[in-house]
């Protein structure tokens, strides 16, 4: 089966493109908004936005659908999120993707929604194609070592870790926009974890270019913050998988209480997580 992610006011206008080509079935729970047979597969769609196609002929079919329905707002827009903040195994991972208008519909169609929705295999599987679709990307990893220093140098300054996670948002989204530099202007979505502190650090970028900044929750469901949200849980989950194979051990089945004690811990976890989990 593959999905894809929809806004869920698209979905009238793709049922109605699909529905000439497909045969209409009777909808199985509330949760659902049509299901259709197209030749011998099924689709699938949620009232969420989420569609199914359970077999590569009616993939087909839901891409060209979902291209032809996407809704071609102007400007590029760039997305930044992150990974890793709240486990004490690994880096913290912050990623920023710039998407123009006209590849927002292809994100869409290889599968970007929000991570936490996909698998690891799957998440790894799209990465490679956001990077060769977007228009510039950054990924930055800040190794647990760096975490911890970093970490210990807030708190001693009365900070905490959101004016970690602003700085590296800052820095990514500099980096991609330098990159594009582009003519009019931008718009930058964040997730809302902090909305002075990131707003402080994203000023001097607002003051020097022609930068609209938006803070919300769920910022997710926007697909440059999307893209962002798989790139970095896939570079966290590929320097788990690497370091593991280093090792000669599965660090995702190691303990809370063994990586305590733990020789080189500093390396591998966030150790003030370990010791402070209410932080």
């Amino acid at each position: 089966m593959i999905a894809v992610k929809v806004e869920p006011e698209l979905l009238a206008k793709i049922r109605e493109t699909l529905v000439p080509k497909a045969v209409e079935l009777k909808m199985t729970n509330k949760y659902e908004a049509f299901r259709l047979r197209v030749n011998s597969g099924v689709i699938v769609a949620y009232t969420s936005g989420k569609i199914v196609a359970n077999n590569d002929e009616s993939y087909e079919f839901l891409k060209e659908a979902v291209r032809s329905t996407e809704i071609h707002k102007n400007g590029i827009v760039m997305g930044s999120d992150e990974a890793g903040k709240g486990e004490w195994l690994g880096p913290l991972v912050i990623a920023a993707v710039a998407v123009s208008p006209d590849s927002t519909a292809e994100m869409r169609v290889i599968g970007v929604m929000d991570s936490k929705e996909l698998t690891t295999k799957r998440i790894e599987q799209i990465a490679s194609q956001i990077k060769k679709l977007a228009l510039a990307f950054k990924v930055i990893v800040i190794q647990p070592e760096r975490f911890n220093e970093r970490f210990s140098q807030l708190k001693k300054k009365g900070e905490n870790l959101n004016n970690m996670l602003a700085e590296a948002h800052a820095k990514a989204i500099e980096s991609v926009y330098d990159e594009i530099k582009p003519q009019g202007t931008v718009r930058v979505v964040i997730d809302e974890f902090d909305r002075i502190k990131t707003a402080k650090r994203l000023r001097a970028l607002s003051q020097r270019h022609n930068v609209t900044i938006v803070q919300k929750p769920r910022a997710e469901e926007e697909i440059p913050v999307a893209c962002a949200s798989i790139l970095a849980r896939a570079q966290r989950e590929s320097w788990i998988t690497e370091k593991s194979r280093e090792l000669n051990l599965n660090l995702r089945t190691i303990k809370e209480k063994d990586a305590i004690t733990m020789g080189k811990n500093k390396e591998l976890f966030k150790v003030s997580y370990l010791k402070n989990r209410d932080r």
